[in-house]
């Protein structure tokens, strides 16, 4: 990941609870090769204990104005797997599909 913030600007970033400062994930902007094709992927996990509490939400939010106003990128992909249904309605609610 450090190499892709050094060649690219962007990669991903620890997420810490705003009130312990505890670490309870991570999320970034990353350059993949999906099916050929050098694109640009949200990633984001959170640890069990925080899921349910909008940390995703807020993260993926955030990740999408680093596309589109700092990178000026014209689109990205969100992978996650169609049955973390958590993960699909957050990407829903931007109207992001999650595919198999």
């Amino acid at each position: 990941m450090n190499d892709q913030y050094q060649a690219y600007g962007h990669s991903c970033w620890l997420l810490n609870d705003r009130k312990t400062s505890r670490t309870i994930g991570m999320d970034g902007v990353l350059l993949e090769e999906i099916m050929g094709e050098a694109v640009l992927e949200v990633a984001y996990v959170i640890k069990e204990p925080f899921q349910g509490q909008g940390y995703a939400t807020e993260r993926l939010q955030a990740c999408i104005g680093i596309i589109f106003h700092q990178i000026c990128a014209p689109r990205f992909v969100v992978q996650c797997a169609v049955e973390n249904v958590a993960s699909c309605k957050v990407a829903d609610m931007y109207r992001i599909v999650c595919m198999k």
